[in-house]
């Protein structure tokens, strides 16, 4: 009877530690879902420090408890993060270690975002080659998995096309990547394609299309409240502007973009926003404020390049 209730205990007790790792597995993956929501945000706000520290936790507490698809999709959000500050070591490594792991586990879905964000790397790096190699895997990988086409990727192909000097077939895939976005009510992307279009135009020398899609951008970009998109749409206007001879309206422009790019925490866009107002200036002959501003780009760009890196 002893021997009995002692088995009954036993047996018990082994139900209680047996729950324990779930319950433990529970609290992980719900504060790694928290730590991941706040990368997000801290990502969209152009907060890389912030962002990479909430993805690397997120990362830490999914190894933990070995839940490896959340471990893979981490690590395709700390690839963005390093792609953002144009750290390509860094992303590769991180990247390299998705697709491994994505590959091993059959992460399908994955490894398709995995190639989409190396295909970025490639571009950044201008190789593009291997761009268009890893854009067209993902691709294909969502099309093998009956996935709806999709209009990032397809920015991000136009975007490769276009670097290549091929703006008649980028614009092709920037107005398909555009009806897909705005189908879907994507407006960050839709306002990529936009902006694409822009760079397309701008290249093929419609100066005055190029400003009209960086305006339609723009305005997509403003009610996002994307400071760092905001911008770049400021300087594309700008450029526009500047060479349809309209040099008050493009000064004016990149002092907006400046302001924006300051207040997003981008010092490096605000550095080459002010660049394009220094430009300007000298060539009006007024060397003294273009002097002043000068003090300023240079300012920034010993923060940028003494501030502390996200290694």
């Amino acid at each position: 009877m002893k021997f009995k209730k002692f088995m009954v205990l036993m047996s018990a007790a082994g139900l209680v530690y047996g729950c324990a790792p779930r319950v433990e597995d529970a609290r992980l993956a719900s504060k790694s879902a928290e730590a991941r929501m706040k990368g997000v945000a801290w990502y969209a706000d152009g907060d890389y420090p912030r962002a990479l520290a909430r993805f690397s936790e997120a990362l830490s507490m999914d190894r933990a408890s070995d839940d490896r698809k959340s471990e893979a999709l981490d690590l395709v959000d700390i690839g963005r993060v390093y792609i953002s500050v144009n750290d390509a070591v860094s992303a590769r490594r991180f990247l390299g270690e998705t697709v491994r792991l994505s590959t091993t586990e059959g992460f399908h879905e994955v490894l398709s975002e995995a190639y989409a964000t190396l295909a970025k790397v490639e571009l950044m790096e201008n190789d593009r080659p291997s761009a268009m190699k890893y854009i067209d895997e993902s691709i294909k990988t969502d099309a093998s998995l009956s996935r709806k086409e999709s209009g990032g990727k397809l920015n991000l192909k136009a975007s490769i096309v276009l670097s290549d000097d091929r703006a008649g077939e980028a614009v092709a895939l920037f107005e398909r990547a555009l009806s897909i976005n705005e189908s879907a009510g994507d407006d960050g992307e839709a306002a990529n394609s936009l902006r694409g279009l822009g760079d397309a135009a701008f290249a093929s020398g419609d100066h005055a299309g190029a400003f009209r899609h960086y305006e339609a951008a723009y305005s997509k970009d403003k009610r996002l409240g994307l400071s760092t998109r905001i911008a770049r749409d400021l300087y594309g206007m700008a450029e526009a502007q500047l060479v349809m001879g309209r040099k008050d309206e493009a000064l004016y422009l990149l002092e907006r973009s400046y302001y924006v790019s300051l207040s997003g925490k981008d010092a490096a866009f605000a550095a080459k926003s002010l660049g394009g107002m220094i430009s300007i200036l000298e060539g009006s002959g007024d060397i003294e404020k273009a002097r002043g501003l000068k003090e300023i780009k240079d300012g920034l760009e010993s923060k940028e390049n003494t501030g502390e890196t996200l290694r």
